[in-house]
């Protein structure tokens, strides 16, 4: 346990390192190439923010993720999931510089979420083989799907992704230490590796933020961190792997809905997620980040209350105290909004 700690450790600081040092050029490049994002109306900015900081996060996650299973000897199915999460942020990045086909850039998607889904160990199941395996992975695949794309829905306002995604990276590593001691230490590794070089991130993102991460860093953290989600119900965790995600997932969704109701189209930018309800009218975007962090915080306790539950009932309360303290703020941010 003290190897495993000194590890994750390391790699939390290696990828913050690396992050950090890898800012200060990216934004040079991205300032004389001129990539701004211009604010419009649906924008929680009043002025011009440069965008593209994903080129500084992801290559870094990537790179010392792919280094970690060549040093574990991970077997070849495994290395699916840099290699999605790379074609996902070069795509992404076409549609920074110029905004693709939606048809085609869900396409693309599609095959590379696959692809991932292929990436998650044979022997698990996300339903502890309640189901059989290919419902398991079906499901597994639309959730992953879905996921990759709100993780990007929900990049509306400074530090909000770059905080989900040290949390996300640092809780689900914490689950896996404290429910599997005998896992190899690659993959609490693998959540710090995402945490440290999103804290690096957030130093220039914090409100009122220099840079924004762009498709090219929201869109593949979400398949990276989604992928983390199901890795960690495979190991027999599904529900802490449902709590943890869940304000984001509860956001999204029931904006979703709401906006297809409307006759939205889904793909189409607004502002219409509850985190952007207080903004700018009641609350400043630190706080709402803050607010959202407290949320996850208390997703976190519940967690670890149901992941050290062995029967349902005992797990019942967390689970029920989780969903209603996500829409108990989720209410509380539209009655704010103006």
């Amino acid at each position: 346990m003290v190897a495993t700690i000194i590890l994750i450790i390391l790699c939390f600081a290696i990828a913050f390192g690396a992050t950090a040092l890898l800012m200060p050029p990216i934004v040079v490049i991205l300032k004389t190439c001129r990539l701004f994002d211009r604010p419009v109306a649906r924008s929680t900015h009043k002025n011009a923010k440069l965008k593209g900081a994903g080129w500084a996060v992801i290559p870094v996650c990537l790179v010392l993720i792919t280094s970690l299973m060549m040093a574990y000897q991970l077997p070849l199915s495994f290395y699916l999931l840099p290699a999605s999460a790379l074609l996902l942020m070069l795509i992404s990045w076409q549609d920074d510089l110029c905004h693709m086909c939606p048809g085609k850039r869900f396409l693309v998607q599609v095959i590379v979420v696959g692809l991932a889904i292929l990436a998650l160990p044979y022997q698990g199941y996300i339903f502890q083989g309640f189901l059989p395996i290919w419902l398991d992975r079906a499901i597994a695949f639309f959730a992953l799907l879905w996921f990759t794309n709100l993780y990007n829905f929900m990049d509306g306002i400074d530090g909000l992704t770059a905080m989900q995604s040290i949390f996300l990276g640092a809780a689900i590593a914490f689950i896996l230490m404290l429910t599997q001691p005998m896992i190899d230490t690659i993959w609490p590794a693998y959540g710090m590796i995402i945490a440290g070089a999103s804290a690096a991130f957030l130093v220039w993102n914090w409100y009122p933020a220099r840079i924004f991460i762009g498709d090219v860093g929201a869109v593949p953290l979400g398949l990276l961190l989604g992928w983390y989600l199901l890795f960690l119900a495979c190991q027999g965790q599904i529900w802490p792997a449902c709590m943890l995600p869940l304000y984001y997932c509860f956001d999204a969704t029931i904006t979703l809905v709401r906006r297809l109701k409307q006759g939205h189209k889904p793909w189409e930018a607004h502002r219409f997620f509850f985190f952007q309800a207080p903004i700018p009218h009641k609350y400043s975007q630190e706080k709402v980040v803050l607010f959202v962090l407290l949320q996850n915080v208390f997703l976190l306790i519940c967690a670890v209350l149901v992941s050290m539950g062995s029967l349902f009932s005992e797990e019942l309360p967390a689970i029920l105290a989780a969903g209603f303290s996500v829409l108990g703020l989720l209410s509380y941010f539209e009655s704010k909004r103006q």
